[in-house]
């Protein structure tokens, strides 16, 4: 009964997939990460061709839709994913959802809406892509095979007279309303190092009326995710002292709460070149650090931000974005708890 307890324990197992990109190599690959223990298993390949510089990444989990930026094809590009037997693929097909774009960071909402954030000179601007309806939804991958059917819609331009959009980098989308940061003049206060907006902003109102900066504590900012109240965001080494903050001689993971200007604060200076984040959709928060070349975690749930120590998950060469896919049947913390009840009676049984 023991070998049995063994053996069923690590099935029973909660896990999520987490998928790096790496644009030096051109690909894309994933581990198993334990969401207990936060133990990983080795990388494997998941999109080894067709690609350039993948960097930025989301994923629609609602249609099982990897969207990846791939500015050195200049595109924005789709895939389908599926899992079988504990690992995770695609279907081989790979869509183009924007051509010739420079986009490097990409975020979906809920209802399938993709968004994305243009630094290029110029060209500075927070946009969406509409589809049409009598061709194809967000979730409708296969209506792409001929060739994109979106509309791009910019929303937010720095050619706009909008101050709040200087070099965009990550962004992340709720449903409701749009965060991105800034790579330059992130510790200007009528810049910000990050950013909030509506999705779709109203028509009676300008646009400077509804954009709201809610931290200015960092230059050199690249990365952004959101867990259910809060913003995560990198920083490279050196961003300089604002706000009552030291300036930072290593790379940062930062934190901001959506709803409250001014509480915000440094979870880590441990990193080197931290790129993209991503919420697992349960407890943790995944970093891509491409100057340590390993993928690294902190809590999700903060109710304040004070400083831990980064949890190491995985080494991977020149990690860049990074997304959380949770396997199937997996249901977070009421799945754990069956787990945990089976694995007590279990315990019992082989006694």
């Amino acid at each position: 009964m023991n070998a049995f307890l063994v053996c069923i324990l690590p099935v029973l197992a909660s896990f999520n997939f987490v998928v790096v990109s790496s644009p030096s190599r051109g690909l894309i690959s994933y581990c198993r990460v334990n969401k207990a223990t936060g133990k990983s298993g080795p990388f494997e390949d998941l999109i080894t061709t067709g690609l350039s510089t993948p960097l930025g990444m989301t994923v629609d989990r609602n249609a099982d839709i990897l969207y990846v930026a791939d500015p050195g094809a200049k595109a924005i590009f789709a895939f389908q994913l599926a899992q079988q037997g504990g690992n995770l693929m695609t279907t081989g097909q790979q869509y183009i959802v924007v051509p010739q774009i420079e986009a490097r960071w990409v975020s979906v909402d809920q209802n399938g809406t993709l968004f994305f954030t243009d630094e290029s000179e110029g060209a500075e601007k927070i946009a969406y892509v509409r589809y049409h309806p009598a061709f194809a939804q967000p979730s409708d991958l296969a209506s792409l095979a001929s060739g994109p059917k979106g509309v791009v819609v910019p929303v937010y331009r720095a050619s706009g007279g909008l101050p709040m959009v200087k070099k965009p980098a990550g962004l992340a989308v709720d449903g409701m309303n749009v965060y991105w940061v800034n790579k330059e003049g992130g510790t200007d206060p009528t810049v910000g190092s990050v950013v909030k907006a509506p999705e779709h902003p109203p028509l009676t109102r300008t646009l400077d009326a509804v954009v709201r900066v809610l931290a200015s504590n960092a230059e050199n900012v690249y990365g952004l995710c959101a867990s259910r109240e809060n913003l995560y965001y990198t920083a490279d080494p050196a961003a300089p002292a604002a706000a009552g903050i030291p300036a930072s001689t290593s790379g940062q993971i930062l934190g901001s709460k959506k709803f409250a200007k001014g509480d915000r604060g440094v979870i880590s200076t441990e990193l080197t070149k931290p790129r993209g984040c991503a919420w697992d959709g349960d407890g943790a928060i995944y970093i891509a650090d491409r100057g340590a070349n390993k993928i690294y975690s902190v809590p999700a749930n903060m109710p304040t931000f004070l400083a831990v120590d980064v949890q190491e998950i995985a080494d991977v060469d020149d990690p860049f974005g990074v997304v959380a896919v949770p396997a199937v049947g997996d249901s977070g913390a009421a799945g754990a708890s069956v787990i945990a009840a089976i694995a007590a009676v279990l315990l019992v049984f082989a006694m």
